[in-house]
């Protein structure tokens, strides 16, 4: 695992139990998520720059069978 993967692995696992809050924009986080804020908020982390959208998300992203 790359130190980036383990770096969001480490955050990702620190932020259990943060409330979900359905529409939460950026500006919330890390107070609260939803999905695509979440992933948004642990990418930004590292230096990438996600759109705020699950399916602006997917859109980028890159398939992984």
């Amino acid at each position: 695992m790359s130190d980036n993967q383990k770096k969001l692995v480490e955050l990702a696992r620190s932020l259990l139990g943060q409330p979900y809050k359905y529409g939460a924009k950026p500006e919330e986080a890390p107070e609260k998520f939803d999905c695509s804020s979440f992933v948004q908020y642990l990418y930004q982390q590292i230096g990438v720059t996600l759109p705020r959208t699950a399916l602006a998300q997917a859109s980028i992203g890159e398939v992984v069978t």
